[in-house]
């Protein structure tokens, strides 16, 4: 029983919660928003340069060289060709969302889309926004 008890507490420690009322469980899951770039022909783009931008500050948080705390790099592996992190679960983000200016280009070619990402209370989500930027000259 001790064990059980003890089992319970640390389940109940690992979760996270809405608010001071309102106790959730949350998984151990690391949660990514992804895009999908394209070009024009609807084949992946794996080459692309992309960019986040929160709007609220106009600042990049696409990792720089030195790999700082607080960024995104939107090359981290992904299996499927052309698929790309803009933002994840390492990221602050208030739970109504914030908007967030995510630029693809490749060559002379550009998309550029404006996606909506908030939090559950445990993990980033997209609340609005396309699935898939389209390269365009």
């Amino acid at each position: 029983m001790k064990r059980a008890t003890v089992l319970a507490l640390a389940i109940a420690a690992s979760g996270c919660s809405l608010d001071a009322t309102t106790p959730q469980m949350c998984t151990m899951v690391f949660a990514y928003v992804t895009v999908k770039v394209e070009n024009a022909a609807s084949q992946p783009v794996a080459d692309a340069s992309v960019d986040v931008i929160r709007v609220a500050t106009g600042r990049s948080i696409v990792c720089a060289g030195d790999q700082t705390q607080d960024c995104v790099d939107p090359t981290d592996f992904f299996p499927e060709a052309g698929t790309y992190a803009v933002f994840h679960d390492g990221l602050a983000v208030s739970k109504a969302g914030e908007a967030f200016r995510v630029i693809a280009t490749k060559g002379a070619s550009r998309a550029e889309a404006v996606l909506r990402i908030g939090s559950d209370g445990c993990h980033v989500e997209k609340r609005s926004g396309p699935d898939v930027l389209t390269l365009a000259p």
